[in-house]
């Protein structure tokens, strides 16, 4: 695979061991390239090229998108999150490569020549394409405590983003109130 068809990764990890098995883990993946390795932000923003300024905006551009990606998502009349998600997902088009890879076909991705908005050009054409593709009414909100998770729930009955942790918090949560409420405490012998 072509560096133009691989995603760039710089990866930033405090724990020596933690970081270095994260690498040899996208090592193996064929449609990663790890750009650089760092052990916080600060190292992360000395590697990002020449321009640790320039790493800054590209990080706050990200947050942008993904906070301009989640109101399009979850409130359908929000123009204004939509257009700005439909913005950047017009530059990331403008820089896409169409490249020939591995079965099961061709692959749309930004040219390493992008430099530092290259991550935030591939997620822009991931996202502007998740828009195009998606049935948002299909896009739920997870309601548990302090989730704020977005999934697709095409069958229409799925309550949470995972059943194994905030449907067992919320069930474990209801049923501790329901003992409460009638006066026992759950000890036995008490």
């Amino acid at each position: 695979m072509s560096a133009e068809e691989k995603i760039g990764v710089v990866l930033v990890d405090d724990h020596a061991v933690v970081r270095s098995g994260l690498e040899q883990l996208l090592a193996t993946a064929p449609d990663v390239e790890l750009v650089a390795s760092a052990t916080n932000g600060q190292e992360a923003l000395d590697r990002a090229a020449d321009d640790p300024q320039g790493a800054v905006r590209q990080l706050d551009r990200a947050r942008s998108l993904r906070h301009a990606l989640y109101a399009a998502c979850t409130d359908a009349t929000d123009d204004a999150a939509w257009e700005a998600v439909a913005v950047e997902g017009r530059a990331a088009a403008s820089q896409a490569v169409l490249s020939r890879g591995n079965a099961p076909g061709h692959r749309w991705s930004i040219a390493p020549d992008a430099g530092l908005e290259r991550p935030v050009l591939e997620l822009a054409r991931e996202a502007a394409d998740l828009l195009a593709r998606t049935d948002m009414r299909r896009v739920k909100a997870c309601p548990g405590s302090h989730c704020g998770w977005l999934f697709l729930d095409p069958s229409g009955r799925r309550r949470w983003c995972s059943m194994e942790v905030c449907g067992n918090r919320a069930k474990a949560r209801r049923h501790a109130e329901r003992r409460r409420a009638s006066g026992r405490s759950g000890r036995k012998g008490g």
